[in-house]
């Protein structure tokens, strides 16, 4: 800690910061007490954990007051207990904690803190990531593999190349690894056989596929892991762990690695902000209906550095119309690990073109080396004149989602689509329409089901088909698939993407009609 602060240039440029509306007093002398700073600077830890269930202390509005007092140091699970007992070592006297600085049975309140998650990790000096704890019971510091390690290490006493007396202390090597956190540097493991929860387990962390930790990890500018059988450092210089004696060695391209020295920071965050959703949208939620909320911070993040763009459901207007093409990924490994299922999130909490709408895993696929790097968003859109207006839920501007549509200007197609092959990932298709000559248009590519009642729908009428309306985004080929409601003329909600070989794109003026459509 010291060294990062003394050493590192972009680390060691923090000062004391505002603390956040509340934190939890924690030095010497007394029991811990909540306190609302009101614009004081101080230096204060956020802890990171799983809840894994309900979390015995929480703050409520009967008892806000009485938490002013004085909190009882035994009545803190032993996750906060272990993340106080680290703030003691360091001397830092404040700890913000989210089930004790947030009321947790008032919504107002949830909405205002959950729109400042930003300020809250950003400014911390420490961000406490207890990876090792399952719930708020279980704590971090005395886990059993680092009971059984102690025991198996070993101290070989040597002598040092200038001829002093030195210590060796040797442990057993690490027989197991992870799929994306913080074991690449171990020996492989094979995940198929594991349950969910010991994939959780090997992976090294019960924190890394949790969805609200993202940005919990990603915005401090230092990050310490409390895994279950060893410490690992991040910070925006090196990242280090106890097993491996030199720093982790810096990765080509991983845009959101959670281990090496990040190639992106929180400057840079719009420019990845489709690399930030596919590894968000892979993580799980006890509640899917906070996936925009999990996400707020990081969007208030941007937005405050880039006031010139509009923030509308998970997507920014500059990016607009072409990450309308956002995909449901049924990837095959990742499906038999974690499943590949995708509904409609209700109730709702985000429109029908915004991939907060879904409970699937997301992929910006058209942005892929196969398709060019996304080099066909450079042309001329064909829906023009995108248009959005969007109310919030509440009084987080980037949460949830109350009303919200997108009007545009585009070609729509009635079309009937038929699956031809497929599998439980990949959806080839064909895809028909009578012209206006009486001879039928015919084209073919994949479609990508946005939930699984459209995929269900389409593979029960293979012969068929089923009629749909379809609208193209870019060149002739990229459509957004759609559903007529009730609620007017030329109102839609949207239920996949459809793209036609490049060979096959269509004739739009032979195909649809231009009309003014709106999406909601």
């Amino acid at each position: 800690m010291r060294n990062c602060e003394t050493q590192h240039p972009r680390c060691k440029d923090h000062r004391p910061q505002v603390l956040p509306d509340r934190v939890v007093f924690v030095g010497k002398g007394s029991d811990p007490y909540l306190v609302e700073p009101k614009g004081a600077r101080a230096d204060y830890v956020a802890l990171s954990h799983r809840w894994g269930g309900r979390v015995s202390l929480q703050l409520k509005t009967a008892t806000l007051d009485d938490f002013k007092k004085g909190i009882p140091f035994s009545s803190f699970p032993k996750t906060f207990q272990d993340a106080i007992t680290v703030c003691h070592r360091l001397l830092i006297d404040y700890i913000w904690i989210d089930s004790i600085c947030i009321i947790q049975d008032s919504k107002d309140d949830w909405d205002v803190q959950g729109s400042k998650m930003d300020q809250v990790y950003s400014n911390c000096v420490l961000t406490i990531a207890a990876d090792a704890a399952e719930n708020g019971d279980s704590g971090f510091l005395q886990t059993r593999e680092r009971q059984g390690l102690r025991i198996s290490t070993r101290k070989i006493d040597c002598v040092g190349p200038g001829g002093g007396k030195g210590e060796i202390f040797v442990r057993p090597w690490r027989q197991y690894g992870s799929i994306g956190g913080f074991g690449r540097h171990y020996d492989s493991w094979e995940p198929g056989s594991l349950q969910p929860s010991q994939r959780l387990k090997q992976e090294g962390s019960y924190l890394l596929r949790r969805g609200w930790v993202l940005q919990e990890t990603f915005l401090p500018a230092r990050v310490i892991h409390f895994l279950s059988d060893e410490v690992t450092w991040k910070c925006t210089a090196l990242s280090r762990c106890e097993c491996q004696l030199q720093p982790h060695k810096t990765v080509a391209h991983r845009a959101l690695d959670l281990e090496e020295p990040r190639e992106i920071t929180t400057r840079n965050l719009k420019e990845y902000w489709r690399d930030i959703i596919e590894e968000y949208t892979q993580r799980d939620f006890t509640f899917h209906s906070d996936r925009l909320a999990a996400m707020a911070g990081l969007a208030n993040h941007i937005h405050s550095s880039r006031p010139d763009i509009e923030y509308y459901a998970g997507l920014w207007s500059d990016d607009l119309p072409s990450t309308l093409l956002w995909v449901v990924d049924r990837e095959i490994n990742f499906g038999r690990l974690w499943g590949n299922g995708s509904n409609r999130n209700m109730p709702a909490v985000a429109p029908t073109w915004s991939w907060g709408g879904v409970t699937g895993r997301v992929a910006f696929l058209f942005w892929n080396l196969s398709y060019d790097r996304g080099k066909w968003a450079e042309s001329r859109p064909d829906l023009r004149d995108v248009r959005v207006k969007c109310t919030p839920s509440g009084r987080n501007r980037y949460g949830s989602v109350k009303d919200a549509e997108l009007t545009a200007e585009g070609y729509l197609c009635n079309v009937r689509v038929y699956l031809t092959r497929g599998s439980e990932w990949h959806f080839p298709f064909k895809m028909e329409t009578k012209k206006p000559d009486g001879t039928v248009g015919k084209t073919n590519g994949f479609f990508y089901p946005d939930t699984d009642d459209v995929l269900a729908e389409l593979q029960a009428n293979r012969k068929d088909g089923v009629e749909m309306v379809v609208v193209s985004v870019y060149e002739s080929r990229l459509f957004l698939v759609l559903r007529k409601m009730g609620v007017g003329k030329l109102v839609f909600e949207r239920i996949g993407v459809i793209h036609c070989n490049i060979s096959e794109a269509v004739n739009l003026e032979e195909w649809g009609r231009k009309e003014r459509l709106t999406i909601i």
